[in-house]
């Protein structure tokens, strides 16, 4: 998923959780449901008129952070060493 910057509020997003484009390979977002603030994602700029499934989506987001524990590190590393063979 592409991040990018939200044109609106002007924080870290990305293209699964924000009104994103690419006109003419162009990345930026219009506004956003999530947003990214020290590391923890947060309720973005639209959150507030996004439908019931983006708010549920968003919603598993929420106080969780953009940086993998040093388990989910490993997690991914031996996931992807599996995928290899």
């Amino acid at each position: 998923m592409p991040s990018c910057t939200c044109t609106r509020c002007g924080y870290q997003t990305n293209s699964a959780v924000s009104d994103f484009w690419t006109p003419l390979g162009l990345v930026f977002a219009y506004g956003c449901y999530a947003r990214v603030e020290n590391d923890v994602w947060v309720k973005g700029c639209e959150y507030e008129h996004a439908d019931p499934f983006t708010k549920s989506f968003v919603g598993k987001l929420l106080g969780k952070s953009t940086i993998p524990t040093p388990e989910q590190r490993q997690e991914a590393a031996k996931r992807f060493m599996e995928d290899e063979k």
